[in-house]
C-alpha cells in the first residue's frame, strides 16, 4: 500500500508539473501574442498622431508660403511703383497677422542690407538683423532656399519666436530683398499637442540637419530652450528614411517610448509622436499578471476576469465623465471645475503661481433661441464649447458655468496674457461662422477677466470680480473683454 500510495504521488506530481508546463507554455504563447498586439495598437497610434502632426505642418507651411507670396507682391508693386495697390495689401498681411494662423505674430521686408523697411510691427522698421545667423545664412550661401532661426525668446515681451526668412531675387539673381515670417512655437506647439488626449504622450518637431527643436507639444517653454540634438535617435532614423518608426530610451527621464516620425522635406524638419512605452502598455502588463496568477487551469478564468475588469473600468469612468461634465457642451460642470479650481487656488497660495479667470458670456443669446430656436442655440453653446477647448491649454480648465456663461482659468497667466488670450478667444468666437455656415449668422461673446491673487483669493471673489467686469463689457457696449471690477463700478458698490 506504501507502494501504490507513493506511485499515485509520483504520477499526480508528474501529472500536475506536466500541466504546470502545459500551462506555462500556453500563458506564454498567450502573452506573447498580447504583448505583439498591444505594441502593435501602440505603434499605430504613434503613426496617427504622426500624421496628424504632419497635417498640421502641411498646412503651415502652405499658410506660410501664401504669406510669403502676398510678401513678395508687395516688394514687386514697390519696385514697379505700383503704390495705389499698397494699402489693400497692407490690409491683407495686417489680417494675416491679427489672425495669428498657424502661429504667425508678424511679417517683414528686409533690404539686402539687413535692414528692415516694413514690418507688420511699426517698431521694427529701421531695425537691423545683418548680424543674424539665420539673415547670414542667405547672404552667405545665396541657394534661394528658406532660413529657418533658432527658437528666439524676446529680450522685452519673454514671448518665444522662430524667424523664417525667403530670400527675394530680382532678374538678374542678385537679391533684392528678405521676406522675414515671425512665427510663435508656442502657438504651434498647442496645435501639435490639441488632440493627443492623454498623459505620457508627445508630438515634437525638430530640424533634420542638428535635431535643433522647433515645436513641442510638451513643456514646450522648457524644451524650446535646449541644446540641439544631432543624433537624437528619431533624427538619425529620419535620415535614412522618409517615414517610420522605433523604440528608445529617452535621455531625459530614461523613459522607454515608442515613436513614429515623418519627414516634412520642402522645410527639411523632422516630426515626431512619441508615446511612453510603460503607459500604453499598462493594460497589457495587467492582463499578463492576471494570466501568471492564474496559470494553466486559471488561463481561462484570468482572461475572462481581465475582460470583466476593463469593462468595468469603461463603464465607471463613463459614470465619471457624466458626473463632472455638461451633457450638451462636454465641458466640465460647475462642481467639477469648483473642485478643480479650489486644490489650484489652494496651490497657488503657497507657490504664488499667478491664475487668471475668464467670465465668458454670449452676447442676445436669447434673441438666438427666440429667432432661430433652441435647436440652434444648443448649437451655438457646442460650437463655442469646441472653439474655446481648442483655444485653450491642457493645463487650463473650461466649464459651462451656467446657461450660456463659461467660465475659463488659466494658468501661470500674468494680467497682460490674460488679456491677450481673452481677446484671441473672442475674436475667434465672432470669426467661427464666417468661414463655414452655422446655425446663426454670427454669435459674439463678452468677456471678464480677474486675476489671481490681485483680484481676490477665493473663487467665489474672484468670479465676482470677473462678473463685474464682464458687466462693465456687457455695458460698453458687447463683444469686448474687460479687465478686472471698473473704478465707476466698484465706487457704485
Amino acid at each position: 500500500m506504501a507502494r501504490i500510495g507513493r506511485r499515485n504521488l509520483v504520477l499526480a506530481l508528474c501529472g500536475w508539473a506536466l500541466l504546470v508546463v502545459l500551462g506555462c507554455a500556453g500563458a506564454a504563447f498567450l502573452v506573447q501574442r498580447e504583448y505583439q498586439s498591444a505594441r502593435e495598437n501602440t505603434v499605430r497610434r504613434a503613426e496617427a498622431a504622426a500624421n496628424l502632426a504632419m497635417q498640421v505642418q502641411v498646412a503651415s507651411y502652405e499658410s506660410l508660403r501664401g504669406v510669403v507670396n502676398l510678401l513678395i507682391l508687395r516688394h514687386r508693386f514697390v519696385v514697379a511703383g505700383h503704390e495705389a495697390s499698397l494699402a489693400a495689401l497692407d490690409r491683407s498681411l495686417e489680417t494675416e497677422v491679427a489672425e495669428h494662423r498657424f502661429g504667425i505674430t508678424a511679417l517683414s521686408l528686409v533690404a539686402p542690407d539687413g535692414r528692415i523697411y516694413w514690418s507688420s510691427e511699426a517698431a521694427a522698421i529701421g531695425l537691423s538683423i545683418a548680424d543674424r545667423p539665420y539673415f547670414r545664412r542667405l547672404i552667405d550661401f545665396p541657394d534661394g532656399t528658406v532660413s529657418l532661426s533658432e527658437p528666439l525668446r524676446a529680450k522685452v515681451s519673454g514671448m518665444w519666436r522662430i524667424q523664417v526668412a525667403r530670400p527675394l531675387n530680382g532678374p538678374d539673381g542678385k537679391l533684392e530683398a528678405v521676406a522675414l515670417t515671425t512665427i510663435d512655437p508656442l502657438h504651434l506647439s498647442d496645435l501639435l499637442g490639441a488632440h493627443l488626449g492623454a498623459a505620457g504622450r508627445f508630438i515634437a518637431i525638430r530640424r533634420l540637419r542638428d535635431g535643433a527643436l522647433r515645436a513641442v507639444s510638451l513643456a514646450p517653454e522648457e524644451r524650446l530652450a535646449l541644446p540641439p540634438q544631432p543624433n537624437h535617435p528619431v533624427v538619425v532614423a529620419a535620415r535614412q528614411a522618409l517615414a517610420g518608426n522605433l523604440e528608445f530610451t529617452t535621455s531625459r527621464g530614461a523613459r522607454r517610448v515608442i515613436a513614429a516620425f515623418r519627414v516634412f522635406e520642402p522645410t527639411g524638419l523632422v516630426i515626431e509622436a512619441s508615446f511612453d512605452r510603460t503607459l500604453e502598455l499598462a493594460p497589457f502588463y495587467r492582463f499578463a499578471w492576471l494570466v501568471g496568477f492564474g496559470l494553466a487551469g486559471a488561463a481561462v478564468l484570468g482572461l475572462g476576469l481581465a475582460v470583466f475588469w476593463a469593462r468595468s473600468v469603461t463603464l465607471r469612468r463613463s459614470l465619471q465623465l457624466d458626473a463632472t461634465h455638461d451633457p450638451l457642451t462636454n465641458l466640465k460642470n460647475r462642481r467639477a471645475f469648483t473642485a478643480r479650481t479650489e486644490r489650484l487656488l489652494a496651490s497657488a497660495q503657497r507657490t504664488g503661481e499667478p491664475l487668471a479667470f475668464l467670465l465668458l458670456d454670449l452676447d442676445h443669446f436669447k434673441q438666438i433661441n427666440d429667432q432661430h430656436g433652441h435647436a440652434a442655440g444648443d448649437q451655438v453653446l457646442q460650437d463655442v464649447a469646441e472653439a474655446l477647448g481648442a483655444g485653450i491649454r491642457h493645463s487650463d480648465l473650461v466649464c459651462r458655468w451656467g446657461g450660456e456663461e463659461m467660465l475659463i482659468l488659466l494658468r501661470s497667466c500674468v494680467v497682460g496674457d490674460a488679456l491677450a488670450r481673452a481677446e484671441a478667444l473672442r475674436t475667434g468666437i465672432e470669426a467661427l461662422y464666417s468661414a463655414r455656415q452655422g446655425p446663426v449668422p454670427r454669435v459674439t461673446a463678452s468677456i471678464g477677466v480677474a486675476c489671481f491673487p490681485g483680484d481676490g483669493s477665493t473663487l467665489a471673489d474672484l468670479v465676482d470680480c470677473a462678473d463685474t467686469a464682464l458687466y462693465a463689457a456687457k455695458a460698453g457696449g458687447r463683444n469686448r473683454t474687460t479687465l478686472g471690477r471698473p473704478p465707476l463700478l466698484m465706487a457704485a458698490a
